[in-house]
């Protein structure tokens, strides 16, 4: 469920089954093979450590030292672009914003999201959070949240909108809780995960929202 976005983004993109289900598996494959460039880097950093500024001693920021180190600058820049682009059209403008912007006003406000993300970076960084940690939790959010609303959304035929909504909220929730009440530790939350944890109130909220709504009559999701 890691790749769960990239591939739900192909899904919806496809121009008809057999593509989509093509795009799936290949963005499956592709992602698999992306989770070998962490292990790299650290390979890397471990061979060229002697020649990297600001490495720590247990390589926590290896990841990121080799990227800024031997990376081209264009990396970091891509990456920015990609988050302020999908605030833009995935959050403002699919909302209605597009009627009341111009292109040059959405380049700028474009660009500000480029700005406040970097002023965000810099404030954790200065806060000396670990970015192991910081990337955990990022991507337990990511996939503790839309579990059940990706997972059983496709799957369940009469899900209804809400049950997706109302879950991605309830999963992200309780993933953060587990993960505070914890203190990331499992020995302190019976050996439960916060990601297993957030997972399993997604799943109950998903099933109770559509029980509820199924009772009231709502009409199902529109097919995908």
């Amino acid at each position: 469920f890691l790749a769960g976005p990239e591939m739900v983004s192909r899904f919806e993109t496809a121009k008809d089954e057999r593509t989509a289900q093509n795009a799936s598996w290949l963005s499956a494959i592709l992602m698999a093979a992306m989770s070998l460039f962490p292990t790299l880097l650290g390979l890397a950093a471990l061979a060229m450590k002697d020649q990297i500024p600001g490495l720590a001693e247990n390589g926590s920021n290896a990841m990121m030292a080799v990227t800024g180190q031997f990376a081209p600058s264009f990396v970091a820049d891509s990456n920015l672009l990609c988050m302020s682009t999908m605030v833009m059209n995935d959050l403002y403008m699919s909302l209605g914003g597009r009627k009341q912007l111009t292109e040059k006003q959405i380049v700028l406000y474009t660009r500000l999201c480029n700005i406040a993300a970097a002023v965000v970076a810099m404030v954790i960084s200065m806060a000396g959070v670990p970015i192991v940690t910081m990337n955990t939790f990022a991507f337990g959010i990511r996939c503790a949240g839309p579990f059940a609303a990706y997972g059983l959304g496709l799957a369940v035929p009469r899900a209804t909108r809400n049950s997706g909504i109302i879950s991605l909220i309830a999963g992200t929730a309780g993933f953060c809780f587990w993960q505070w009440y914890t203190g990331g530790n499992m020995s302190n939350g019976f050996g439960i995960l916060p990601v297993v944890f957030g997972c399993a109130v997604s799943v109950v909220v998903f099933f109770v929202v559509n029980a509820i709504e199924w009772g009231r009559g709502v009409k199902p999701a529109p097919s995908a």
